[in-house]
């Protein structure tokens, strides 16, 4: 059972589209693109005059000229928070630092602008390396978008706020690829969920029934507003479902030592799945 107390005490981000994850101070996840592999993204970059910023926990990195591109670029979209008077988005601008020399920059995720060519287009020049997300800013179209490492993906940053937390992974299944939002598949602890019917005299119910019940619900929507708050909004759960029973070696979703088999899990639940995306839109 997911328990929102544990969360009271936390504080921290989840950012680079899941691979860099701070929680209470500490850091839990610092994944950066490898040196040779940073080198050629921004070497191609510039061969394409894409502006772009390069994302790093302690800085945002850009080349000479990137920030009045932005700004006229991004007038109206984005306003600083303290300052909604100033025209651009000041709050990035004001922390990024610029040099005609970015092939050394140490970086977890690349954002771009006004590219001549789909961003996409781009990561497929580079290789299977990389993996491309469209803009999540309205109206950018192809000519924008996030590059990031393709075995990070949106699932990672909340999978490891979970473990982090000494909540079993294997009860959390989350969903994201291919699709506009994360969503996730939840089983309950038998063990907690007779504690807690115990103390709330329900005791009759059976597993199912108990899952079911609104208080249940709302406990996990508070976990996952606490959890949320730590991701980018890309990132975070907009959608998730909580099954009347448990993972089983008998039905074919966990192995003999009980791990999770996705990928028959996302096949067997489909249905679920597909209800949680009715609106996919959103």
């Amino acid at each position: 059972m997911i328990l929102t107390a544990v969360l009271d005490e936390l504080d921290g981000f989840v950012a680079a589209a899941g691979g860099y994850v701070e929680l209470g101070g500490k850091v839990l996840a610092d994944h950066r693109f490898p040196v040779e592999l940073a080198a050629r993204m921004v070497s191609l970059l510039d061969e394409h005059d894409v502006a772009y910023l390069l994302e790093a926990p302690e800085a945002i990195y850009g080349p000479p000229g990137v920030d009045r591109r932005l700004a006229a670029l991004l007038r109206g979209h984005l306003r600083s928070a303290d300052h909604p008077d100033r025209e651009g988005p000041r709050d990035i601008l004001d922390t990024l630092r610029m040099s005609d020399d970015l092939t050394g920059a140490s970086f977890g995720k690349i954002t771009c602008f006004d590219s001549p060519v789909p961003i996409a287009s781009i990561a497929e020049q580079i290789g299977p390396e990389v993996a491309a997300l469209p803009s999540s800013i309205p109206d950018m179209g192809d000519s924008a978008g996030e590059v990031h490492l393709s075995w990070i993906h949106k699932a990672l940053g909340i999978r490891t706020v979970i473990d982090h937390l000494g909540i079993d992974r294997e009860r959390v299944v989350a969903i994201g690829d291919g699709r506009k939002y994360v969503s996730a598949l939840i089983t309950l602890d038998p063990v907690n969920l007779e504690k807690w019917a115990k103390n709330h005299k329900k005791t009759e119910l059976s597993y199912a029934e108990l899952s079911q019940l609104p208080e249940i619900r709302a406990s996990i929507d508070r976990f996952l507003k606490r959890a949320n708050s730590k991701l980018e909004a890309w990132e975070s759960v907009k959608k998730y479902a909580i099954l009347d029973h448990e993972f089983s070696v008998d039905e074919g979703t966990t192995t003999p030592s009980m791990k999770v088999r996705r990928s028959i899990i996302t096949k067997q639940y489909a249905d679920v799945v597909d209800s949680l995306y009715e609106t996919e839109a959103e």
